[in-house]
């Protein structure tokens, strides 16, 4: 009896041991498969590579679609920077990474039938080994300061005829003697189809001024109506938005547009430390040209790292290009799963007038690590690639 109790217990850790070499059975291996050549029996991933994008927005001032322009500062008390022409200015910039797949870096995972379940991104990027991430919606992009004031329609620049009362601008008449002794009658005053341009700045102003009158007694109370607060909050953007658009007469029609940059950070770089780019050529009447405008400023783009982990990543980079490469000969050879720790990177937009920085974590400027070989759960962050949770089962 005794010896048939060890049998079944010699039989019972034989099987045990069986499901957990079973379990814990999948290899995971490097590559230079492509990403699109199909592999049966398994699956490919990649690490990330960071590309650093660079948004800028510029504001663009059109002051030849102002006929008011050199009225300005005699009838409003504003002083431009310029009267004709445009001027355009860089009003805002957003500094993002973007994680694609290297594609000197893929690895395949081979289940040996086990029961592993692996999450990848859109992409092809890990995303988590034995458990389930909710799929995210599309990151936000950062948000832009865009003038959405609409130009004025030339046409309909006034609601009504300008007068006027100034004695200068009454033209006095001489009276011709006729036969029939009658005086010639006096010309009233212009009307705006027939005002000179001064006197049209003129009316503009003073609908302007009106403007902020009522706007004033809005905002003192001294407006007087029987309407509730929330249609007094919309008379007065109705106001500003009127307000807005007069004053493009004066001040120049505002637009924005926006140009995107892509750099690669240069992993030849990484044992300087740094890397510098001219991004693009910058000019305030041209607005955002190519390298082919020799008068325009040079805008540069700057890559520093923060940390020391480089000197990992450069110890790696030397070794044998076989030391990762896929052989059919090291089957036996069990192999965990590969990630990047990425390294944070300060990255500086250059220009004549002022300096933007902003830090993002590249990953090809990290080491490479290796999970351990076992049952685990983990998971990882699909916008830098990093290992956000780890755990042995």
């Amino acid at each position: 009896m005794i010896r048939r109790n060890i049998c079944l217990y010699i039989a019972l850790l034989c099987v045990v041991a069986v499901v957990s070499s079973c379990s814990g059975s999948y290899s995971v291996y490097s590559t230079r498969v492509a990403a699109d050549k199909e592999m049966t029996g398994g699956i490919l991933y990649a690490l990330p590579k960071t590309l650093v994008r660079v948004d800028i927005i510029v504001e663009k001032t059109d002051y030849d679609a102002s006929p008011y322009a050199e009225y300005a500062e005699e009838l409003l008390g504003i002083v431009l920077d310029d009267d004709e022409g445009a001027i355009h200015k860089i009003t805002n910039v957003a500094i993002t990474a973007i994680n694609k797949p290297d594609p000197e870096a893929y690895y395949y995972i081979e289940p040996n039938g086990s029961d592993i379940s692996v999450q990848l991104t859109r992409n092809g990027l890990l995303r988590s080994i034995n458990t389930y991430i909710e799929q995210p919606t599309e990151p936000a992009r950062p948000t832009e300061k865009v003038n959405k004031t609409g130009r004025i329609n030339l046409t309909d620049i006034l609601y009504e005829p300008a007068t006027y009362d100034d004695e200068d601008d009454e033209d006095e008449y001489d009276e011709e003697e006729s036969d029939t002794a009658m005086a010639k009658p006096r010309r009233s005053a212009p009307t705006a189809t027939s005002a000179t341009l001064h006197d049209k700045a003129k009316a503009a102003a003073k609908i302007i001024m009106d403007i902020r009158t009522k706007k004033r007694e809005i905002l003192y109370g001294e407006y007087e109506s029987e309407y509730d607060s929330k249609t007094i909050s919309e008379v007065y953007s109705r106001l500003e938005e009127q307000e807005q658009r007069y004053m493009q007469l004066f001040v120049g029609v505002k637009s924005t547009y926006k140009e995107v940059f892509y750099i690669e950070p240069d992993l030849s770089k990484v044992i300087v430390d740094d890397q510098t780019v001219e991004l693009f050529r910058f000019a305030e009447d041209k607005g955002v040209v190519d390298s082919t405008v020799v008068d325009a400023d040079i805008i540069y783009c700057n890559l520093r790292c923060e940390n020391e982990m480089y000197v990992v990543n450069k110890f790696l980079k030397q070794k044998p290009k076989n030391y990762f490469k896929y052989s059919s000969k090291r089957r036996h050879a069990s192999k965990g799963f590969r990630y990047r720790v990425p390294e944070l990177v300060t990255v500086s937009l250059i220009t004549p007038h002022f300096t933007y920085q902003h830090e993002v974590k590249v990953a090809q400027y990290g080491p490479v690590m290796e999970l351990p070989h076992t049952d685990l759960e983990a998971m990882f962050d699909e916008q830098t690639g990093e290992l956000i949770y780890f755990n042995t089962l």
